[in-house]
């Protein structure tokens, strides 16, 4: 056999199989496009007897409108403006528990802590006149909770946030002092080495402002730096965000000491739209956090 004949012997094999793959391909886009066409044709095409089976029920419901009353039409239109308020209600009830379900999946996403333990609780009350400063969980010492124990929540990457602090308890519920209240007076590290204290004077903050105070002016705190929990506060865990440094005075006027500065402190805990919390419970309350 010629080298000839071997050399179209293998084209006649192979060229087939490279068209079947060239082939296929173009048959999927033609399949694609072939099946919308036919799609679109056959709806306009079967649209007409479709309408029918409607149009009957729709004519006999125009004209039973006309032979209604005023008093009929009011009534009517009184009844559906009911059905859509109890839709809308239902609508927004909906809205409200898909937000509630995200926010307890990202409570149950917190990462855990070494030698804490967390238990999720509901709000239960809020003070009007003191929105900010206080709310009542619906855990208590039967849970385990007790006064001291830290109160966070979960921002959007799952991470803790620093919210507030028991500040006393019965058997099913605790009362919690935020972040916000002046009463709440701890500790915060800004940046790595700075350590001043939240509500540490006789200062108040507004909004979701709250005071630092007691800073080394020789740390050079910088606006835009974190500050978190530091972990002094033996019920308190260390490396919980607060929130953000957002200014520094050059010196505190409250205090005699020139070396040390106050500043403002952005809370990252969000109080409005507040339903869930998680409480943070040391393995051995009576013992300080080893670090």
């Amino acid at each position: 056999m010629t080298k000839e004949n071997k050399e179209r012997r293998f084209a006649r094999k192979v060229l087939p199989f490279l068209v079947a793959v060239l082939l296929i391909p173009v048959a999927v886009l033609c399949y694609s496009a072939l099946r919308t066409s036919v799609i679109r044709v056959a709806g306009d095409f079967f649209y007409p007897y479709l309408a029918a089976v409607k149009m009957p029920v729709r004519f006999l419901s125009d004209k039973t409108l006309l032979f209604c009353t005023r008093t009929e039409l009011a009534a009517r239109l009184e009844h559906l403006t009911k059905v859509n308020n109890r839709l809308a209600l239902q609508a927004a009830a909906a809205i409200e528990l898909m937000r509630e379900n995200e926010v307890l999946r990202s409570q149950l996403k917190l990462k855990p802590m070494s030698r804490w333990r967390y238990v999720n609780a509901q709000v239960l009350l809020r003070d009007p006149l003191r929105w900010q400063e206080h709310l009542t969980i619906d855990r208590g010492s039967d849970d385990g909770i007790y006064p001291g124990c830290a109160v966070i929540v979960s921002d959007f990457n799952n991470n803790p946030i620093f919210a507030g602090v028991i500040s006393s308890t019965s058997k099913h519920t605790s009362v919690v002092n935020t972040i916000y209240n002046p009463l709440l007076k701890m500790s915060g590290t800004v940046g790595s080495r700075a350590v001043g204290f939240i509500n540490g004077t006789d200062r108040h903050g507004s909004g979701r402002n709250v005071p630092i105070d007691y800073l080394p002016s020789d740390e050079k705190c910088v606006p835009g730096e974190s500050v978190m929990t530091t972990g002094l506060e033996h019920r308190i865990p260390g490396g919980i965000k607060i929130g953000e440094l957002i200014s520094v005075s050059e010196q505190n006027h409250l205090i005699s000491e020139s070396t040390l500065v106050s500043g403002v402190v952005r809370a990252s805990f969000d109080p409005n739209m507040l339903r869930f919390v998680t409480v943070t419970v040391p393995d051995d309350p009576d013992l300080p956090e080893k670090r």
